[in-house]
């Protein structure tokens, strides 16, 4: 009875030291929250605007309007309705390239 209890106690230990080496390279891997910001007023700008909360927010709300602009179209559309979709998607590329240039 006292083997079993020991033999537990023993896989509950090397459970546990598993799991705070896991941790502590979850740690290391993970990026730093506090990133200096450049010094050059432009960089700092976008910097500010990039490191907002509500940045990737945005750009996710972009990404979703551009995949419902992109299936939209249907067989014998307009040609103005066919413009003002390929506008759309000219947008968002604009809006992601931005995203891509500025992280």
């Amino acid at each position: 009875m006292k083997e079993k209890e020991k033999n537990s106690q023993r896989a509950e230990s090397n459970e546990e030291l598993k799991k705070r080496a896991a941790q502590q390279i979850l740690q290391k891997a993970m990026p730093r929250e506090n990133l200096l910001a450049p010094d050059n007023k432009l960089s700092k700008f976008v910097f500010r605007i990039v490191d907002n909360k509500y940045f990737d927010v945005v750009i996710s709300i972009c990404i979703l309007l551009n995949t419902v602009a992109l299936a939209v179209p249907f067989y014998n559309m307009p040609d103005q309705l066919n413009t003002t979709l390929d506008n759309i998607n000219y947008f968002f590329v604009a809006v992601l390239l931005l995203r891509l240039y500025s992280k």
